[in-house]
This record gives structure tokens, sequence and C-alpha cells, in this order.
């Protein structure tokens, strides 16, 4: 995670202490990322699973609703992957570029169980995806995305914990023809349009304050 993000944390974690006095969760994870496919012009376009990780900061809302199960969320996850391209009929496959994945979202979860050592929970966010070739010339491509998600928290202690969790990430319109474009023209000649859902598992510890 590079210095501006750990930076962003700190500083929500600060700000949350005090607009959030009854409790506050942090979460950093790392898990195994399900990063999907397209069909493209006489293709497929195939985004590589491989490792992710991230954190959520979590906010206690019982000051704020009727309940105590229900929390306000802010989620960072970033893949580093690569893209492939593989020609229908044919099947020969080509490596195009490098390229990160990054979700910044917020959202809420609601607490099966509020209290006591295991609680389980499911949770929805909305926010946006970034979609970042390394290569030069490549543009990026940010879109409008949703997350469901489903797990566990189970607390050792009043403080220290672990989290485990599946989610569905779903970036809600995805352009191929603007993504893979680069300044001598689109090298793979694709233009799509697509919904592409992913997925991950992840685990991690719970820090609570």
């Amino acid at each position: 995670m590079n210095k501006k993000i750990l930076l962003v944390l700190a500083f929500l974690l600060g700000l949350a202490s005090q607009v959030f006095p009854q409790k506050i969760e942090f979460s950093p994870y790392a898990g195994y990322m399900l990063a999907g496919k397209f069909n493209a012009n006489r293709g497929e376009i195939d985004i590589k699973n491989g490792g992710n990780f991230g954190a959520t900061l979590s906010f206690n809302l019982s000051n704020y609703t009727f309940e105590d199960n229900t929390h306000l969320e802010l989620m960072y996850n970033h893949l580093n992957t690569y893209v492939l391209r593989r020609e229908y009929g044919s099947g020969i496959t080509k490596r195009l570029f490098d390229m990160n994945v990054d979700y910044y979202q917020i959202g809420v979860t609601h607490m099966v169980v509020p209290d006591g050592m295991f609680r389980p929970f499911g949770s929805i966010s909305l926010g946006w995806s970034t979609f970042n070739p390394k290569e030069s010339g490549v543009s990026s491509e940010s879109r409008f995305s949703m997350v469901l998600g489903g797990g566990a928290k189970v607390f050792f202690t009043d403080h220290i914990g672990i989290r485990v969790q599946g989610r569905l990430l779903m970036p809600m319109y995805f352009s191929g023809g603007g993504l893979w474009c680069g300044t001598g023209g689109c090298s793979a000649g694709l233009a799509a349009s697509s919904v592409v859902p992913q997925g991950d598992f992840t685990g991690g510890l719970i820090f609570a304050f």
C-alpha cells in the first residue's frame, strides 16, 4: 500500500475518532481476486486473477440509528494484474500489458449478531473503480461500481479479531474501446462494452478502538 493511501487512512482514522467516538474498526486484509473476462471484437479479454490487498474503516452508527448492528464502512482494494487477449477460432493468446485495478467504496455493513465472539455480517457499498494500464499511451478508465459481500468477524478480545469475507465486485459499465487504445491505435482491435463482474475472498486482522 503506497504512502498516499496510508496518509489518507491515518487522516480518516483521526477524523473518525472525533465524529464516531463510540467504536471504530480498522481492518487491513489480503486475499485472492477473480478479476473477470469479457467478450470483445473477435476475441476474449482476460484480466488475470491474482492476490489483492486493501483495508476497511468501520464506524459503529448506534449513536445515529436505533440499532447497534449497523456500521458505516470505507473500503480500499488493490489488484496488480495483467491483461490477455485470446482470439476466437485460432486460440492465439497475446499478453497486452500490466494493469492496476483499484476500488474506492463507501457503504453499510449489517451485523447479524452485533456482539459476542462470532459476528456474521452482510454488506453493500457504492463507489468507483479505476483500471490503470502500466503502459505508455494506453488510457485508464474509471467506472461507477458496486460491491456486495458477506462474511464474519471473530473477536478474541474487545480490541483484536479477524475478518473473513467473500465479495462480488461490479464495475457497472465497462468500455473496452477506451481502455485498450494507445497512441498506435487499438492494437488488439478491441471495441466492447460490458459489465465485468469480479470477486474476491479475503481475510485480515481487526483493530477495534
